[in-house]
């Protein structure tokens, strides 16, 4: 077993690499989900909608 810093500084690399592979599996899954963007009529770009604003219904 390596020693207790070398524990703790690997164990901070791989959080820190969970944490990005979470981020990413949210963004695919953002991308395939088509409620989560709307295109832009004006120039035809897709943009994704904020978490925080509702849509009037």
């Amino acid at each position: 077993m390596p020693p207790l810093p070398e524990q703790q500084k690997i164990a901070a690399i791989l959080t820190a690499v969970d944490d990005k592979l979470d981020i990413i599996a949210r963004q695919i899954e953002a991308t395939q989900n088509p409620s989560h963007y709307y295109v832009d009529s004006s120039c035809g770009v897709r943009a994704f909608r904020s978490q925080n604003v509702r849509e009037n219904s």
